[in-house]
């Protein structure tokens, strides 16, 4: 049992890893693209980066 929560929780670490680098590259992509106003990606409308 102790073995099975351990493995749980070393996954749920690799999760949180993973969303922690999704949201790094989704603000650096809006980040980005706030300088190019001729094209918007769906980044910039989900967050609203172009108006930065």
């Amino acid at each position: 049992m102790k073995v099975v929560m351990k493995l749980q929780n070393e996954a749920l670490d690799e999760i949180k890893l993973v969303n922690n680098c999704i949201m790094l590259d989704m603000f650096s992509e809006g980040f980005l693209n706030k300088y190019d106003s001729s094209n918007l990606t769906l980044t910039d409308r989900i967050f609203g980066y172009h108006f930065l």
